[in-house]
């Protein structure tokens, strides 16, 4: 089964006015995974207070991110070399992805298609985990944080884009399992 999770850290929480400053995502149960900042679509330097929820700064994005194109580039065949090529379906999972990640997601997709780099026909899916999770537990809290507490994991790169998807991994297991019983 082809299972990706996916994390964005972006200039702000509005996925139609904000850009994406970094990508995580990592292949379910596998090894690979590729994370790269990103300079901003717009341009547009990012605020203190991201630079206070993420630690990425503007000089870091400057210096070491690569443009969005590439970077959305990058992460559609990071996807399509790490799928079973027999399997035309891909599953997306991130947390809030409904209401964040996914959308940003879709737009990468748009823009891709409209540029006619990609002409793939695989047929994407989405699973938002926070959904899962108020399905599944009874809980007061639903943000990552707090799951990564009630199930004793430890995300050691909070608001980092690869740190949440492996911790996000975690939570999923934990999920699954609690789903199996």
């Amino acid at each position: 089964m082809n299972i990706f999770i996916l994390d964005f850290e972006t200039s702000g929480l509005n996925p139609y006015r904000d850009d994406i400053i970094e990508i995580g995502i990592k292949k379910y149960m596998g090894d690979q995974s590729y994370q790269t900042l990103v300079i901003p679509e717009s341009k547009e330097l990012i605020n203190e207070q991201i630079t206070r929820i993420t630690n990425i700064t503007n000089d870091e994005i400057f210096k070491n991110g690569i443009n969005f194109e590439s970077a959305y580039s990058n992460l559609y065949n990071f996807i399509i070399e790490n799928s079973n090529k027999s399997v035309p379906i891909v599953y997306l999972l991130a947390h809030n992805g409904d209401a964040f990640d996914f959308i940003f997601f879709k737009k990468i997709l748009y823009h891709l298609k409209s540029k006619k780099m990609i002409n793939d026909n695989i047929e994407f899916r989405y699973l938002d985990t926070l959904n899962l999770s108020r399905r599944l537990l009874d809980h007061q809290s639903y943000k990552m944080s707090s799951l990564c507490k009630r199930f004793h994991i430890e995300n050691t790169e909070e608001h980092r884009a690869l740190g949440d998807v492996l911790a996000l991994e975690q939570i999923f297991n934990k999920l699954l399992f609690k789903w199996s019983n």
